[in-house]
Formats: structure tokens, C-alpha cells, sequence
């Protein structure tokens, strides 16, 4: 009788573990599902508002709010005019590696045409 009553004790605790186990399990599912529907539900919403923020630019820019908008080349003299002080020092300083560079080419030429013998 005593083994009878010890089996059906651990037989109603497995069912016991079985039923909280399927609990827990149920319970992180519908969280899991939960949290999936809220990030759906930001992704649309975030969606929308794109949407929107093109559509308002996109009148913005056709009645002009912005002004004009040039797109392409603008001459070297345009640019000078609204050169900066620090402009003109990073101009000054390309122009000299330009032409340091342009010279160190017509030594190497110069040197190619001399070991070649060409001159």
C-alpha cells in the first residue's frame, strides 16, 4: 500500500512539473508573440511617418520653400569669391604639392631620357 501511495505521490508530481513546465512555456510564447506584435506595430507606425516626411518634402521643395536649388558646376572665379581664409590656405597648400608633384614627374622623365639615352 505504501509503494502504491509513493507512486501515485511522484505520478502527481511529474503531472504537477508537466503542467508548470507547459505554463512557463505557454507564458515566454505569449510574451514572445506580444513583443513581436508591438515591434510590428512601431515598424508600421515609423513607416507611416516617412511616408509622410516625403510626401511634406516633396511639396516643400515644388512650391519652393527651400529656394532655389542649383545642382551642377559653378566656375572657379565663383568659388574664389567666397573663399575663406582657411579656403585659400588649403587652396595655396594643393596648388603647391601640384606643383611639386608636376615637377618631381619632369625629373623622373628627364632621368628616364637620360639613363635611356635618348637625350
Amino acid at each position: 500500500r505504501r509503494c502504491v501511495q509513493e507512486t501515485a505521490l511522484r505520478f502527481f508530481l511529474g503531472l504537477l512539473w508537466l503542467f508548470l513546465l507547459l505554463f512557463l512555456f505557454i507564458l515566454v510564447f505569449s510574451l514572445f508573440f506580444l513583443l513581436f506584435q508591438l515591434l510590428c506595430l512601431r515598424m508600421i507606425q515609423i513607416c507611416k511617418f516617412l511616408v509622410k516626411a516625403i510626401i511634406i518634402s516633396k511639396l516643400l521643395i515644388q512650391i519652393g520653400f527651400f529656394g532655389r536649388i542649383h545642382i551642377g558646376t559653378v566656375s572657379y572665379t565663383h568659388l574664389r569669391a567666397h573663399e575663406t581664409p582657411e579656403h585659400l590656405v588649403c587652396r595655396l597648400l594643393l596648388e603647391k604639392k601640384k606643383i611639386q608633384l608636376s615637377q618631381s614627374y619632369l625629373y623622373m622623365n628627364i632621368y628616364y631620357l637620360y639613363t635611356n639615352n635618348n637625350i
